[in-house]
């Protein structure tokens, strides 16, 4: 009898015991978005919500759409990025970031979202 219970018990246990992690899907983007969250993917990272995130952003800089990441974090001093991309991934440096207007979250690393 205590064998049954003992084999019942591991696999309640086993079935039971293990949930899966809790993965938030990717929702997809446009074929340019799709395109930029994947070449700064390893870039991309969310320690806390609202605390420390580091997104993709897109803007215009003397006329050109261009896409970055830049880390939003509350306690921290940050320098703005140095250059960003166009969507045929041509690196652009910025020699004033004061200069990029019209400043886009494009893909949140928390979420896991794109903006509308």
């Amino acid at each position: 009898m205590n064998k049954i219970y003992w084999i019942l018990s591991t696999i309640l246990l086993l079935v039971f015991g293990c949930s899966e992690s809790e993965v938030i899907p990717i929702e997809p983007g446009t074929e340019v978005q799709e395109r930029m969250r994947s070449h700064f993917s390893s870039e991309l990272k969310c320690t806390k919500q609202g605390e420390m995130q580091t997104n993709l952003y897109q803007g215009n800089y003397e006329g050109k759409i261009v896409y970055y990441v830049f880390t939003m974090c509350l306690s921290c001093l940050q320098s703005p990025p140095k250059s960003g991309f166009t969507e045929k991934l041509v690196e652009v440096t910025f020699a004033d970031f004061r200069k990029v207007n019209d400043i886009q979250l494009i893909y949140d690393s928390c979420t896991k979202k794109f903006a509308d």
